[in-house]
């Protein structure tokens, strides 16, 4: 028996581009390789809940985003779910949501603290939706936004799962590095939806000052290599963690000053993700 129209339409191949499963499978990433470096921690088969309620919220935030990007994305020639001949509204993100706000309900309780902490799940789909609606068209708030939940995935680490101090100054230094490199990536993203933003008047920071956003990325960088410097003579990473970050942030100031100048902002984005990945790949080393 076929599926009605509404429901065959969700169901599709093209949702898979729609809910941006690379970046899902980034977060999967984060935590396992968390898991697996840190096995002092104690994270257990519970852990898993914790991970599917943060895709699913993700999912669900870039199916939000996708809908209230209709119009920006079709100046931008970009892919958007919604205009790919999709029936279904908005409600399908929220389909997400709730999954992700259920799954981190069951998380909670089979770590045994209590069911007041859904809140911080519940906080976080609601920025998400303000997000979605009104912040990401204001300059930088939106991309700090964002950046900062990459840094609040570790932080449940630490919230559910007391940690040495040790591991919390490692845990920390990724937190930093994958905020500032994110951040900078939203910018690049920014620069690249340019035309579509101005269109429809959204205040990104590339589009009120190009000038101030080029600052931006190199003041990142700048905050980036502080932050290792930081850690240089710290006992708490090793050497080869050390080496390797260094190679990645002289790697990255390249690209960026180089692509950056020739305003190649999709390849740009393109190795922010795969220097992203590598800051993740990274956790194994320290």
């Amino acid at each position: 028996m076929n599926k009605p129209p509404r429901i065959r339409s969700l169901f599709c191949p093209a949702l898979a581009k729609g809910i941006r499963w690379p970046n899902l499978l980034m977060v999967f990433l984060l935590f396992t390789f968390i898991y697996i470096r840190f096995p002092s921690l104690g994270m257990g088969s519970e852990s898993l809940w914790l991970v599917v309620s943060a895709v699913l919220i993700m999912a669900g935030a870039n199916l939000e985003n996708d809908w209230h990007d209709r119009h920006t994305d079709l100046h931008n020639r970009k892919f958007n779910w919604y205009l790919s001949g999709k029936e279904c509204g908005p409600w399908a993100s929220y389909l997400f949501y709730a999954g992700g706000l259920l799954s981190g309900w069951y998380f909670i309780r089979l770590r045994g603290f209590s069911p007041y902490c859904i809140s911080c799940v519940a906080a976080v789909i609601i920025l998400l939706m303000l997000y979605n609606r009104t912040i990401k068209k204001m300059p930088l708030i939106g991309n700090v936004i964002i950046s900062s939940l990459m840094v609040f995935l570790i932080m449940t680490v630490i919230i559910f799962y007391p940690a040495p101090v040790g591991v919390q100054k490692k845990l920390l230094f990724i937190a930093i590095w994958l905020f500032l490199i994110n951040l900078n990536r939203e910018i690049i993203k920014d620069f690249q939806d340019r035309k579509g933003d101005r269109r429809n008047r959204y205040q990104t920071l590339p589009v009120l000052s190009p000038r101030l956003g080029f600052q931006m990325l190199y003041a990142n960088i700048l905050m980036a290599w502080i932050n290792m410097l930081a850690y240089i003579n710290s006992v708490h990473l090793h050497i080869t963690a050390k080496i390797y970050f260094l190679l990645i942030l002289l790697y990255m100031t390249w690209i960026t000053y180089r692509w950056g100048r020739k305003y190649l902002f999709r390849k740009l984005s393109l190795h922010y993700k795969i220097i992203l990945l590598a800051g993740m790949t990274g956790i194994l080393l320290i």
